[in-house]
């Protein structure tokens, strides 16, 4: 073996040498990234490699949080069926209808925007979606949990720091939900940054993170990906300018919606796999 086939095999990581019985060996954040080629090396379907690093997990005693944070790298699987757009777009928009109270046009707008959410890739730059009100109880977090159901991996988060968003971002390249945000987003001017940057497809944020042989080494980290943020009030004008907005206010006795159930949520997961089914076949025309 020559020095240049042993850097190689390093570089790799260790699914070579290891093979599918070993997957337990990998720690969560090893295997995120190791898992696609993982997956190519062995000729097997992400979803189905997700499958057996639990089971391994669980067998050797390793389910523990950071075991069930796998769902994070999980896919939607594509709905089987062919799906029309515009029958695609009406159900997602008559859906949120279902349970909020919108805007003439919102849902449309909303819907529009969860679809884009399964083909950020395909842009390069991808807005957010601004959920405001002016009041606390207009129904913001239970916009979140409907949106959630509908996006590609969906992480809610009701406070956040500036260092967790772009290493989740960057690990797991989830759909970022931001609730709360009028508690800590005016006054941050680091989250506020961070976010910023992630408006768009090419740009990174740079930190100086210690390796494996205790150097710091210059690291770039990608804040890219669907992110909705809901606030009470207004946003700061440079979040408000790479948004989509949408205004909800208290809804009336008259107004006839249902109350946001995780088991009805459950059943939205469909729209998720029409939509990933949709972008798989549409986004490669």
């Amino acid at each position: 073996m020559t020095q240049d086939d042993s850097n190689d095999k390093s570089e790799n990581g260790p699914q070579e040498s290891r093979g599918c019985d070993d997957l337990w060996k990998l720690s969560f954040p090893e295997y995120v990234k190791q898992r696609k080629k993982i997956a190519e090396n062995l000729n097997c379907p992400p979803n189905l490699l997700d499958q057996e690093w639990k089971k391994q997990c669980r067998e050797h005693g390793k389910a523990s949080r950071a075991t069930k944070q796998s769902d994070l790298a999980q896919s939607i699987d594509p709905w089987p069926e062919a799906v029309r757009g515009d029958d695609l777009l009406r159900e997602i928009a008559n859906v949120i209808k279902q349970f909020i109270v919108m805007p003439p046009g919102a849902a449309e707008a909303t819907a529009l925007w969860i679809v884009g959410a399964h083909a950020v890739e395909c842009f390069g730059i991808f807005p957010f979606l601004m959920i405001t009100s002016p009041t606390p109880s207009c129904g913001k977090t239970n916009t979140l949990k409907v949106i959630g159901a509908m996006t590609p991996k969906p992480v809610k988060a009701a406070n956040i720091s500036p260092s967790t968003v772009y290493r989740v971002i960057d690990l797991y390249h989830p759909t970022l939900l931001i609730d709360e945000a009028d508690t800590y987003l005016r006054n941050n001017d680091a989250l506020r940054g961070i976010l910023n940057a992630g408006h768009s497809k090419n740009s990174y944020i740079w930190r100086t993170i210690k390796d494996a042989n205790d150097e710091m080494v210059p690291t770039k980290f990608s804040t890219w990906g669907p992110k909705v943020i809901a606030m009470i009030g207004k946003a700061p004008p440079t979040i408000m300018s790479r948004s989509i907005i949408v205004s909800l206010k208290r809804a009336l006795p008259t107004d006839k919606i249902e109350r946001v159930k995780e088991w009805k949520l459950d059943d939205l997961g469909v729209l998720a796999q029409k939509a990933a089914r949709f972008v798989s076949i549409t986004a490669t025309r």
